[in-house]
């Protein structure tokens, strides 16, 4: 099956200016000691949220997407908090002011449509400020503002609660049944989908039916991604999502059989644009919720949430180990730095999905080491992405340990880009 990848586009007219957003993603774009960040939020149109009498039914029905927008501000961590009155941090909300024009945070925006984070407009910040989460118990004082007019405002509940509302805990025994009836690939495909990750279990007939990770770039990214995708789909989905970034589940909009599929998801808060996602697969019947502390290990899959802090959806979602028909073993990381990593998971194997696009790691991280020189390392990310992925260090530090050279989805050196298999 051939599928179209969509292309960003200009934005539309009718952009919301005010929105509840939730901080999702921060990605330092150098290291220099003043550097910039890419702070990446997932919102929706605080106007409607606020003349919504039934938030849910009204504004996250499945056919409802012209509320929803992701933002990307580019400055530094002080110009932000002198703006926003308050630090960025991954899990936090605000109510942003953006405008067309002004002297504000360099802003792009991008509008949900009906496949998903392309229609694109670039905008200014111009204020705002953070808001309390009526769920969570306050921790110290109010953020102060270093010059905004900062409203200590609440995030409305009926936000809050969707937001945690895929922080619980589903029946074990149901995702257990789920991954025991999971067939050994035959193959693994690392797919070439640009600046982000999707990875399929294919079978000898060539039909993928286990994704881990189903990844496309969102707009300010889209140029990475290929025009498109051939992916035969078996007649049974499965969906492992290792945390709810939008490159590692944007396809979900392009691709409609993926809806249907029975998805594995770790136990995250949520800004509003997944938790629309979330609440479409969860009305079907498919969502399936990582509890807390759990580890799978069958025949030829291994499954486990990673250990790190509660704010960082990369550092506890889910990592995946699987054993191919020919014996060998593959590591599939998602963006986890591989310190967070359970140790029954990450013993050497013969193929390695480099954890998140070949970013930096944390200092003192080091990769897995390979079992054979049977295999390789590859690594998912698109030329000319807009968070410089991957970074140097990670490379060399994956070459120290004995994984050289690294099989790219993107075109390197005289090597075009394509999808990598482990085989």
């Amino acid at each position: 099956m051939l599928i179209k990848i969509p292309r960003s586009r200009p934005g539309e007219a009718d952009f919301p200016r005010a929105l509840y957003v939730r901080l999702t993603r921060l990605d330092y774009l150098s290291d220099s000691e003043y550097r910039r960040v890419s702070i990446e939020f997932d919102g929706i149109d605080a106007e409607k949220v606020d003349g919504t009498k039934d938030v849910e039914e009204g504004l996250f029905a499945e056919s409802s997407h012209q509320p929803f927008a992701l933002i990307r501000i580019i400055t530094t961590e002080r110009r932000f908090e002198e703006v926003l009155g308050a630090p960025p941090a991954v899990g936090t909300w605000f109510r942003l002011r953006i405008e067309p024009q002004g002297s504000g945070l360099m802003t792009w925006q991008a509008q949900m449509g009906p496949d998903g984070y392309y229609a694109q407009s670039r905008m200014s910040t111009t204020g705002g400020g953070p808001l309390l989460d009526p769920l969570e118990p306050p921790r110290g004082p109010s953020p102060r503002s270093l010059g905004a007019a900062v409203a200590k405002e609440w995030l409305p509940t009926s936000i809050a609660e969707l937001s945690n509302r895929f922080s619980g805990a589903t029946d074990w025994s149901a995702i257990e049944q789920i991954l025991q009836a999971v067939p050994q690939p035959k193959k693994i495909a690392v797919r070439d989908v640009g600046q982000a990750s999707f990875a399929s279990f294919v079978d000898v007939a060539q039909q993928s039916y286990l994704h881990f990770d189903t990844g496309l770039p969102v707009s300010w990214n889209a140029h990475t991604a290929p025009k498109s995708m051939d992916i035969t789909f078996a007649n049974e989905q499965v969906v492992v999502l290792s945390h709810w970034d939008w490159d590692h589940l944007h396809a979900a909009f392009s691709i409609k059989q993926l809806l249907d599929a029975k998805w594995i998801v770790p136990s995250q808060k949520l800004g509003p644009g997944a938790a629309r996602l979330a609440l479409a697969i969860a009305r079907k019947g498919n969502l399936f919720v990582w509890p807390a502390g759990k580890t799978f290990t069958g025949t030829h899959i291994s499954l486990a949430e990673c250990m790190g802090s509660p704010k960082n959806s990369n550092n506890t979602g889910l990592v995946l180990r699987a054993t191919l028909q020919s014996g060998r073993d593959a590591l599939l990381s998602g963006d986890a730095d591989y310190s967070n990593i359970p140790v029954s998971l990450k013993t050497s194997a013969d193929y390695l999905l480099v954890t998140h696009h070949g970013a930096a790691m944390m200092v003192g991280s080091t990769p897995i080491d390979p079992a054979s020189n049977l295999g390789f390392a590859a690594v998912s990310y698109g030329a000319g992405n807009s968070y410089r992925h991957p970074h140097l260090l990670t490379e060399l530090s994956h070459a120290r340990a004995g994984w050289y050279p690294w099989r790219a989805t993107a075109r390197l050196y005289t090597i075009p880009r394509s999808n990598r298999y482990f085989t």
